[in-house]
């Protein structure tokens, strides 16, 4: 897991150019001191409903394979929580009817995998959202490079992954606003 969290930090010093980002690196640090022993496997990497195919209520594919990696399966049930999480809780929409509650998505996936989480599930999601803060960055500076948004908001650095990623690790939000 080391390896994934040393992958990101080069990328989000590289993207951020000498630009601040303390919250995604205060995770990243979070990040390597608690990873948990977890063995390496074949993770998706964008493992979410919008990359599945359903026939009559059934998945028949899994699509969007560019970010799948070597590492600890685990980082597929974080990135799955974190867009649940971004759907229904960050949105302030109420869960839909038949959709599992997180806790019943964490079980299943357990009992698919035949094994528990290695750690706990937070470890996970802040791996996720760390993540997904880092990519953000690249897409923030490219979409202010096209005159979508205006450079001067800072999105690479001030947005709603990072937003979600200082609650996550207790972070202030707030401090955002002056980098």
């Amino acid at each position: 897991m080391s390896h994934q969290v040393s992958l990101y930090r080069r990328f989000a010093e590289r993207e951020l150019a000498g630009r601040e980002h303390r919250i995604l690196f205060d995770a990243l640090d979070w990040l390597a001191k608690h990873q948990p022993d977890s063995p390496l496997g074949v993770s998706w990497g964008d493992a979410r409903t919008g990359n599945m195919i359903f026939d009559d209520f059934e998945c028949r594919a899994v699509v969007d394979w560019e970010a799948a990696s070597i590492a600890p399966c685990e980082a597929d049930i974080g990135w799955w929580i974190m867009f649940d999480r971004q759907s229904f809780e960050q949105m302030g929409i109420p869960r839909l009817e038949g959709i599992p509650s997180l806790e019943e998505q964490v079980a299943y996936y357990q009992a698919c995998r035949g094994r528990p989480i290695a750690g706990d599930i937070h470890y996970w999601e802040i791996f996720a959202v760390a993540r997904f803060c880092t990519i953000f960055i690249h897409l923030a500076d490219r979409q202010a490079e096209a005159g979508m948004i205006p450079a001067d908001l800072n999105m690479a650095v001030d947005n709603f992954v990072t937003q979600q990623l200082a609650e996550m690790i207790g972070g202030q939000a707030e401090s955002l606003r002056s980098r």
